[in-house]
C-alpha cells in the first residue's frame, strides 16, 4: 500500500508523522498505536496507524514482531465471549491486522474464535427486539 506516486512530495508530512510517533507505543513484548480517547492501545487505532504509516513510507519505525505479539494477544482474548466488543469493531480490526501482517493462525485458534463470535452474535440477537421470541 506504499505511496508510489510523487503526490506527497509537496506536502509537509511532519504533523502527521509527529502524531503517529506520539501514538506509537512499544513495550517489552508488544507494540501498537494508542487511542487518544481512552489512552490504550487498540486494534482499531493500530490498524489505521499501520496503514497510514505504510502509505507515508514508514516514517515511524514500527516493530512488526512486537506488533504481531499484540495481535496474537488480541486473538487469544477473542476466544472468550466476555472480551468481545458489542459492535465487533476491535475484532474486525484485529482480523484486518492478521491479514495485513500475514499472520498464520492454527485451525484450532480459528475454530475457537469463530465459535466465540457465533455465540456473541447469538447472544446479542436475543437481546434485540427482533431476536426475542414471543
Amino acid at each position: 500500500m506504499k505511496n508510489t506516486n510523487n503526490s506527497l512530495n509537496n506536502i509537509d508530512l511532519k504533523p502527521i508523522t509527529t502524531t503517529l510517533q506520539k501514538l506509537y507505543v512499544e513495550e517489552n513484548k508488544a507494540s501498537g498505536f494508542k487511542n487518544e480517547v481512552n489512552n490504550e492501545v487498540d486494534s482499531f487505532t493500530t490498524f489505521r496507524g499501520v496503514i497510514v504509516n505504510d502509505f507515508l513510507g514508514n516514517k515511524v519505525h514500527v516493530n512488526k514482531e512486537k506488533l504481531k505479539i499484540f495481535v496474537l494477544l488480541k486473538l487469544k482474548r477473542m476466544t472468550q465471549i466476555e472480551n468481545i466488543t458489542r459492535d465487533l469493531t476491535e475484532e474486525k480490526n484485529t482480523i484486518e491486522l492478521v491479514n495485513y501482517l500475514n499472520i498464520q493462525l492454527t485451525e484450532e485458534l480459528k475454530k475457537k474464535i469463530i465459535k466465540t463470535l457465533d455465540n456473541h452474535i447469538l447472544r446479542e440477537s436475543q437481546k434485540s427486539p427482533q431476536g426475542k421470541k414471543n
